[in-house]
C-alpha cells in the first residue's frame, strides 16, 4: 500500500540487536489504540514502533529510514517492515491487506579503543628521586574483542623534567605501573 495513492495505513517496524529512527515525523500518528492496532514508539530510536499515515508521509519516513546497532553489537540484525491497507484501497467493502517484508543486516566489528583509568596528577618534590605509580583500569576494550595483545608506553612532554618514563605492563593485566 505505500506505493498506492493518498489513503491512510498502519505501519510496523520491529528492529532485532538495535534501534530505527525515522527520517521524518511529519503527517504520522503514533496516538491510537483500537481494533486495528496500537501505537508503539515515537519514531526516534525505538526497537518497535507501530504508527499510522497517509502514504506520502509514511514513503518519507522510511526514505530516511536509519537503523542503529546495540553499542558493542556485531553479528546478525534483522528489520521487519509491516504495512496494513486498514482496508483503504479496493472497492467497498474493502478488506484490509497486509505485507511482511524483512531486511537481513549484519554488523561488522569494530576494534573499539583499549581503556586506561585517568592518572591523577602529581605533586612531587624537587631531588625527590624515582616515583613509581599504578597504572589501573587496562583493558583491550570489550570482552567480545578478545584475544588482542596491548602493548602500554610512555613518553615525557618534558625529558627535562621526566627523561625516560618506563611502563611495566603484561598484557591481559588489568594493572602495571609508571616509573620516572
Amino acid at each position: 500500500w505505500v506505493r498506492g495513492g493518498g489513503n491512510g495505513g498502519h505501519t510496523t517496524l520491529t528492529a532485532t540487536n538495535g534501534t530505527l529512527t525515522l527520517g521524518t515525523l511529519a503527517g504520522l500518528s503514533f496516538a491510537f489504540n483500537d481494533a486495528n492496532g496500537q501505537a508503539d514508539g515515537d519514531g526516534t530510536s525505538d526497537a518497535n514502533m507501530n504508527f499510522r499515515g497517509l502514504v506520502p508521509a509514511v514513503n518519507a519516513a522510511l526514505a530516511g529510514l536509519r537503523f542503529t546497532p546495540n553499542a558493542n553489537f556485531n553479528g546478525a540484525s534483522v528489520l521487519t517492515i509491516t504495512t496494513n491497507d486498514l482496508g483503504n484501497f479496493g472497492p467497498p467493502p474493502s478488506f484490509p491487506v497486509t505485507d511482511t517484508d524483512t531486511i537481513a543486516i549484519t554488523i561488522t566489528p569494530v576494534n573499539d579503543a583499549p581503556t586506561l583509568d585517568l592518572i591523577t596528577a602529581l605533586n612531587i618534590l624537587e631531588d625527590s628521586g624515582s616515583q613509581t605509580i599504578d597504572l589501573t583500569g587496562i583493558t583491550i576494550g570489550p570482552v567480545n574483542e578478545a584475544p588482542q595483545t596491548l602493548v602500554v608506553a610512555a613518553t615525557s612532554s618534558d625529558p627535562t623534567i621526566i627523561p625516560n618514563p618506563t611502563v611495566t605492563y603484561t598484557s591481559a593485566n588489568p594493572t602495571g605501573t609508571l616509573t620516572f
